[in-house]
């Protein structure tokens, strides 16, 4: 997966929640440092702000602000394929 400018492509907003599915992004925080943090894209009638995620899933909390400098964003990527786990750890 490659990174995707803003400039280029935002993610895919769901027209029923206003909302896009959680992506990482890199933004660039108040002290001029890069981060990389997972992020929402939420719209409404008054225009679009990114959102911090609190975690990665469906039910992750966003919070908007209109300070977040996001630069680029890409899908989270699948999760790892976990091994079997040892029959210690069976639940």
């Amino acid at each position: 997966m490659d990174w995707v400018s803003v400039k280029d492509r935002l993610p895919e907003v769901n027209d029923k929640t206003g909302e896009s599915a959680i992506v990482l992004c890199t933004w660039i925080d108040f002290r001029g440092k890069v981060r990389v943090d997972a992020f929402a894209l939420c719209c409404d009638s008054d225009g679009c702000l990114w959102g911090i995620a609190d975690g990665l899933d469906e039910i992750a909390s966003v919070t908007t602000d209109d300070d977040y400098q996001i630069t680029h964003w890409m899908p989270v990527p699948k999760p790892a394929e976990q091994p079997n786990r040892p029959a210690c750890m069976a639940s």
